[in-house]
């Protein structure tokens, strides 16, 4: 299978040095890349040099096999030319024309029966069906962004850029656009990439995740980039492990197969140059005791279903795990779900 969008080696300068360096990945037909990072690491820029509106400094770029630019070959295709989608937080939308006109905008050269008919495919598919004479100002902000995202996707363009779109929603809504926006995805064979702070939202509907990391005072980089589980649970950094939720990251000693810690021996089968050990909230169980113990309760928070207990060691080890009741004793027992195989970072 062809990749819909081929990066090597991308680099951009905006003249006060590099905001990322030596970027590449591939994404596939039907995928939906997410884009993850602090503020200011290049995402945005990243997107904008795809599409077109900016110029990188270096590296490739092919969309749906087709080279649209490489500083070593002089290349650099318009953005009309380039067969990209593009959404943004702000929606763009034409105040002066209705949602129907706002989505066929960019439908050029195409007849007016063909018009029609993907006009009322995309209403259909973003059940927008009965707002479809209204005004931007007209509708709501969740309504606003399907109009967005149906016009993007009008021309049905190979690869879609969607630049922090759900920031001004709320979850269901989120939720929902995101299976909008799959289905469409399967329906044109067309490949998506999205900048979201969302976590979450990230690990439940993407098919990769890319995390832009950057060492101080210099550029931006791709620490990772992964399936959504092995994102969640063989993370290459300790940023990327602690930005999926609580963790704890257990220093120790590598030996003959075993990590020894102050809370006990774990076994791993990564590289003994890692001096640490990632254990997922959910695998340490904590219970009350009403005996002395090794561990004390610090604080505990409800959840919903579960409480989250962050306990101490008298080692001084704080760690963090889930009760399935409140815990009201001082002393707390604690237990690893899973050691035999740990993930070290």
């Amino acid at each position: 299978m062809s990749d819909i969008l081929h990066i090597n080696n991308l680099s951009h300068n905006y003249g006060e040095g590099l905001v990322f360096k030596d970027v590449s990945l591939h994404l596939q037909p039907q995928q939906l890349l997410t884009i993850l990072g602090e503020s200011g690491c290049g995402k945005t820029t990243l997107l904008r040099d795809i599409a077109g509106l900016q110029t990188p400094t270096t590296g490739e770029i092919q969309i749906h096999n087709k080279c649209v630019f490489s500083d070593t070959k002089s290349i650099d295709i318009s953005p009309a030319k380039r067969g990209v989608g593009l959404v943004f937080q702000e929606y763009a939308l034409f105040p002066a024309l209705t949602v129907s006109q706002n989505i066929v905008f960019g439908l050029h050269n195409v007849d007016n029966n063909e018009k029609k008919k993907r006009l009322e495919e995309l209403l259909e598919g973003m059940g927008i069906v009965d707002i479809r004479h209204r005004f931007p100002h007209e509708i709501s902000g969740g309504q606003q962004q399907r109009v967005a995202l149906a016009r993007s996707m009008a021309p049905r363009p190979k690869l879609i850029l969607l630049d922090e779109p759900f920031a001004n929603l709320d979850q269901p809504r989120t939720q929902q656009l995101f299976l909008d926006i799959k289905n469409m995805l399967q329906e044109i064979n067309a490949a998506a990439i999205l900048i979201t702070h969302d976590h979450q939202d990230a690990l439940t509907f993407s098919d990769k995740i890319a995390v832009f990391e950057k060492k101080q005072n210099g550029p931006a980089y791709f620490a990772q980039i992964d399936s959504p589980p092995n994102i969640y649970h063989q993370p290459l950094t300790g940023n990327i492990a602690k930005m999926f939720g609580p963790c704890n990251l257990l220093e120790g000693e590598y030996k003959d197969g075993i990590f020894q810690t102050k809370l006990g021996d774990f076994t791993t089968s990564r590289s003994h140059k890692n001096t640490r050990i990632l254990i997922r909230e959910a695998d340490v169980e904590v219970e009350e005791v009403e005996r002395d113990s090794n561990f004390q309760c610090i604080h505990s928070f409800f959840l919903g279903e579960n409480y989250r207990v962050i306990c101490r060691h008298i080692s001084g080890q704080k760690i963090i795990g889930i009760s399935k009741t409140p815990i009201k004793s001082t002393y707390v027992n604690v237990k690893f779900r899973n050691t035999d195989d740990v993930w070290s970072v």
